[in-house]
């Protein structure tokens, strides 16, 4: 295992505060390969923001009458945003791939199949139908953003599982044509 890997695998257990945290120390307190690994995960994950180093001097104002307002946002730059709602943490990557795959995808799914299988009224099939597709595509669409930001050392995963999430894709969107369509 190189270093790069070693690293790649410490950064993506941590949450996004801690890596927050240590990417706001800047590229000065870390070597060459930390710092481009580092970086590299903060921007997968869609947490970019500004170092230390890369905040920008607060503009001069000669007259004084400067918007105190628009010198303290310009100073201090918005902290990186902690996203708690787990659709948008799906959606952009941010749960394990591991998690995604086997317990949403596969337990969702066989989940999906003990409960269109109980015998429902024929009412109310097209409404599970719609519930199901939609599920089915967030998990698919989780899926494939959880492969985008995938760091492991399983290289081979990354494209299985986004053909896999392309085909969940296409399957969701004909069990929600076929629910619209109602019973037969």
């Amino acid at each position: 295992m190189t270093d790069a890997e070693g690293l790649r695998r410490y950064y993506a257990e941590l949450s996004d505060d801690a890596l927050a945290e240590a990417y706001a120390q800047g590229e000065a307190s870390y070597q060459a390969v930390a710092w481009s690994v580092l970086a590299a995960i903060v921007e997968a994950r869609g947490l970019n923001a500004p170092t230390a180093a890369q905040r920008p001097a607060p503009p001069e104002d000669p007259e004084g009458e400067a918007d105190l307002e628009r010198l303290d946002a310009a100073y201090h730059p918005r902290p990186l945003e902690v996203v708690d709602n787990p659709v948008v943490r799906l959606w952009r990557g941010m749960a394990p791939l591991w998690f995604v795959y086997w317990v949403l995808g596969v337990g969702g799914g066989l989940a999906w199949r003990l409960v269109l299988s109980l015998g429902w009224p024929r009412s109310a099939l097209p409404w599970l139908g719609i519930v199901c597709a939609s599920y089915t595509f967030i998990v698919c669409m989780a899926m494939w953003s959880s492969a985008e930001t995938y760091v492991g050392s399983f290289k081979w995963v990354t494209p299985l599982v986004k053909v896999q999430a392309a085909l969940g894709i296409v399957a969701s969107v004909g069990i929600g044509f076929q629910a619209l369509a109602g019973p037969r």
